[in-house]
This record gives C-alpha cells, sequence and structure tokens, in this order.
C-alpha cells in the first residue's frame, strides 16, 4: 500500500533558501496482476498530487538506459510543458559509457 503522508526532509540554513524535499514512490508502468495495478493507480495519483502543484521542483531521475521512453520525463512535460521547474537527472551513464561518442553524448548528459 501508499501512505499519502510523504517521507520528508527539511533543509534550512541562513546562507540559503530553506526547503523541503520530498521522496515519492517510483513510477510502476507494468502491474500484471489486480494488486500491482492497483498500487500503481496509488502511486501514481499520489506522484500527480505533488507534481500539479506548481509550487513544487521536480527532480526527474531516470537511468540512462531510459532515453528511449522517457516515461517519467513525459509525465513531468504533462505538467510543466516547458520544464520550467523540472529538473532531469540521468543516472547509471557509466552502463552505457561505450556506447558513448562525441556525436551522441548530448543524448545521454
Amino acid at each position: 500500500s501508499v501512505s499519502t503522508e510523504p517521507v520528508s526532509v527539511r533543509v534550512q540554513s541562513p546562507w540559503c533558501v530553506d526547503m523541503q524535499i520530498v521522496d515519492l514512490p517510483g513510477f510502476r508502468d507494468f502491474a500484471h496482476d489486480q494488486a500491482r495495478q492497483d498500487l500503481a493507480g496509488d502511486i501514481e495519483r499520489l506522484n500527480q498530487s505533488f507534481m500539479a502543484d506548481a509550487r513544487n521542483v521536480m527532480l526527474c531521475v531516470e537511468q540512462a538506459g531510459d532515453s528511449a521512453t522517457m516515461a517519467t520525463l513525459s509525465r513531468c512535460r504533462k505538467v510543466d510543458p516547458y520544464f520550467k521547474r523540472t529538473i532531469l537527472i540521468r543516472n547509471k551513464l557509466d552502463k552505457f559509457y561505450k556506447d558513448l561518442t562525441c556525436d551522441n553524448v548530448s543524448k545521454w548528459v
């Protein structure tokens, strides 16, 4: 089950802007049985409630190998079409390092 009570960390300092970081569960695009489909729907609704709030900045974390589908980024685009409050973070580039060339590095980074 998914709790609507957020897990958050508050960062405060006299030398920077105060902020609260909320870690949300990852989207589940492939759910085969009904229980997992229900869980995926709960996660979708929870995440969308935070994403729809224009005061929130979204850190969109995707594995480098997911660039073909960009499932999470496409969800961010729906609520932030010009990416004014979306920061894309591509991780696990080392898995795809041998695929990087001068010609395609901008697609990965």
